[in-house]
């Protein structure tokens, strides 16, 4: 195992950990960031976990996908998400589930928004 960490601090923030790859050249393509498990035979192959820590008395952390702008005639870049698929026999593929926040305190929570917008043109 590689684990990777910033230093703790008991009085004050915590450091931040960015992994980013430089610009491109006038004429090239910026780099690619890739994460992911390895394959499993027999087993279970990895999983992929992308995950905010909780707050006492501070807001949650947040979670941003973004896609880059293109400035010339280009498409704008996409978001794609795939479940798995299976080969087996009576087995179902995997599932894609979107869920909001849940407002637990007592009579005053609300539970948040799932938002769901195409692009304007």
């Amino acid at each position: 195992s590689i684990e990777f960490k910033t230093g703790h601090n008991a009085n004050t923030s915590s450091g931040a950990f960015r992994v980013q790859t430089a610009d491109a050249g006038y004429n090239g393509n910026s780099g690619e960031i890739s994460l992911r498990t390895g394959k499993a035979n027999e087993g279970d192959s990895g999983s992929t976990l992308i995950e905010t820590g909780n707050s006492v008395k501070g807001e949650g952390g947040s979670i941003e996908i973004k896609v880059g702008n293109t400035e010339r005639k280009n498409p704008g870049g996409n978001i794609k998400l795939d479940a798995g698929e299976t080969k087996g026999a009576l087995q179902t593929g995997g599932s894609v589930e979107i869920s909001a926040g849940t407002g637990s305190h007592g009579h005053d929570g609300k539970g948040g928004t799932v938002r769901v917008n195409g692009g304007r043109s």
